[in-house]
């Protein structure tokens, strides 16, 4: 199982948001490049970059952004937040970006995200699941739903050829609590062979159960900044198990 490190910038600072709440944003650093430098040496399998000024609608950190990806050099790097239009997705895309995160743009004009997928191909575009407690799936930064439950989700992102889901847990994220394993447990195994697992992971224990799940990968946040858990021990976890099954995926 793949486990990636998460940086959210919000006014040019490392933050993490509680359940989405901008009114709950907890500052890590002042010093994003620092703060990537550090995270890339650990040995994850890559850096997931949230412009959540852009998904808020309040500017952008692309300059920003840019100096990240040229910083953590070598390591994969996928860049979500406010990607609701062609010139985002293809800015960001031009200075580096190996993936981009698409959520509200996959729901409400697919036919852009088709084009664009049919000219940079299906594995430069993750699709941004972000769910509530009734496993309805919410965009525009969480602000509405996108008229679909999580499930049904699957189906649509498929017929689009997307091959990757970041899928969150909107009311566990940033809370610590654990990741939503009784949800996971009603995907089969196509599904969570592409799913990234986001929200609520705090502990080795957490990755291992997420690992034995079967899903593609996780995405790690506040765990990493409140230095709850060595990131080797995470990164360890969710690689041991897959091991013991016949090989990394």
């Amino acid at each position: 199982m793949e486990v990636w490190a998460s940086i959210d910038i919000l006014g040019g600072h490392v933050v993490r948001l509680v359940r989405g709440e901008i009114s709950n944003a907890i500052v890590y650093s002042t010093n994003p490049l620092q703060v990537a430098r550090r995270l890339a040496g650990y040995g994850f399998d890559g850096i997931h970059l949230v412009d959540l000024d852009r998904a808020m609608d309040r500017g952008n950190n692309i300059e920003l952004i840019k100096r990240l990806i040229q910083e953590v050099r070598g390591v994969r790097v996928q860049v979500g937040g406010g990607m609701r239009d062609r010139k985002s997705v293809e800015e960001v895309l031009s200075i580096g970006a190996e993936r981009v995160v698409l959520g509200t743009l996959v729901f409400t004009e697919p036919d852009v995200v088709a084009a664009l997928i049919a000219e940079h191909s299906p594995e430069r575009f993750v699709a941004a699941l972000d769910y509530d407690r009734l496993g309805r799936v919410l965009i525009r930064g969480w602000s509405s739903s996108a008229g679909m439950e999580l499930l049904k989700s699957y189906e649509f992102v498929a017929n689009l050829s997307i091959r990757n889901v970041l899928a969150t847990s909107v009311f566990r994220d940033g809370t610590l609590s654990g990741p939503d394993l009784e949800t996971l447990s009603k995907l089969g195994p196509e599904q969570l062979n592409m799913t990234y697992v986001s929200g609520g992971v705090s502990t080795v224990e957490h990755v291992r159960a997420l690992s034995s799940v079967g899903v593609k990968g996780v995405v790690l946040g506040r765990v990493l900044y409140e230095n709850l858990v060595h990131p080797v021990s995470l990164i360890s976890a969710g690689r041991a198990i897959s091991v013991s099954k016949g090989g990394p995926t």
